[in-house]
């Protein structure tokens, strides 16, 4: 069953939330988030996309596009595309990644790539 958050705050909350992460080479205008968009639109959701689920400042908006709805009694979801293991050069678009944690060597190269991505 799927509850509908109507506020921002309840998000903040709330240990109830469903992430749509359909994976590498997905867009609204492919078959899983075209679907879910359709199914989700269909059921009179409001449908926040965002185009870069990677990009911070992309998700932020988002956000704020999604707590701009908030009262039109809708419930609001908000669908990011996103890459796998973004941030760590030999862990992007690897399906490895999706389910194995680095180890040893591993985790301390992609921490080192991680932390030299910090602004």
């Amino acid at each position: 069953m799927v509850k509908a958050i109507d506020s921002l705050d309840k998000v903040r909350q709330t240990k109830k939330i469903a992430c749509l992460f359909p994976g590498i080479g997905y867009t609204c205008d492919k078959p899983l988030l075209y679907y879910s968009w359709k199914l989700l639109k269909g059921l009179g959701w409001e449908v926040v996309p965002v185009a870069d689920g990677n990009d911070l400042q992309a998700l932020s908006e988002g956000f704020r596009r999604a707590e701009a709805a908030v009262g039109s009694g809708k419930p609001i979801v908000l669908l990011a595309e996103t890459t796998k293991g973004t941030g760590g050069s030999f862990m992007e678009n690897d399906i490895l990644w999706h389910y194995r944690t680095p180890q040893g060597e591993e985790y301390e190269a992609a921490l080192r790539e991680l932390e030299a991505q910090r602004p």
